[in-house]
């Protein structure tokens, strides 16, 4: 009698640990799964800028490049374009934005307005001709716009096929790190059960 009482007290110890075990287990995956969601729906709603501009064929060199939130015109950020007109704005959020400078003469420059939706956005802006044109990372044309920021022409759009393309992928991205979860916490239990031999 008292062996089988010490076996069943061996046995929900046992129980009792491998509980708490599993316990801590399934917390730590659900803290991880949100963090790691929260950071990559963060990362998914981020890329950057690219911007060259000229004025009438000529790089424009200056140090008040401004990135504008066309939300409510406010800076986002001011940085120097180099030699060739060239500066990168990094890990901004998607959203509306315009370029607006001063140039040598003091007057203000404002570009179009043109919304950020892919990893990385590639602006082009010709201060002298009035256009703007905006295309993702591989080169391909999303938006071009003639006039300012309230006065523009679209001629081109991002197809249909590219914005199904980016949705498809974060669905993907969501189901590959459930499937990951999965297989650790598997891992994880199978590992628990030879340790307590159940």
């Amino acid at each position: 009698m008292i062996k089988c009482d010490s076996i069943m007290n061996v046995t929900k110890n046992k129980i009792s640990k491998f509980s708490r075990i599993i316990g801590i287990a399934l917390v730590a995956m659900l803290a991880f799964g949100g963090l790691s969601g929260a950071v990559s729906a963060q990362e998914e709603n981020m890329g950057d800028i690219n911007v060259t501009v000229e004025d009438n064929g000529t790089a424009v060199n200056t140090q008040n490049m401004t990135l504008m939130d066309a939300a409510d015109n406010t800076e986002v950020e001011v940085l120097e374009t180099d030699s060739e007109g060239i500066v990168s704005f990094t890990e901004i959020s998607y959203g509306e934005y315009y370029l607006s400078y001063n140039d040598s003469e003091g007057v203000t420059q404002d570009s179009a307005t043109f919304e950020t939706q892919t990893g990385v956005s590639l602006v082009d802006w010709d201060v002298d001709a009035n256009t703007l044109t905006l295309e993702d990372g591989s080169g391909s044309l999303i938006e071009e716009y003639v006039g300012t920021q309230d006065d523009f022409v679209i001629t081109d759009v991002l197809s249909e096929e590219s914005n199904d393309a980016s949705t498809l992928l974060g669905y993907a991205g969501v189901v590959a790190g459930t499937v990951l979860m999965l297989i650790i916490f598997i891992i994880s239990l199978i590992i628990t059960l030879r340790i307590f031999r159940f």
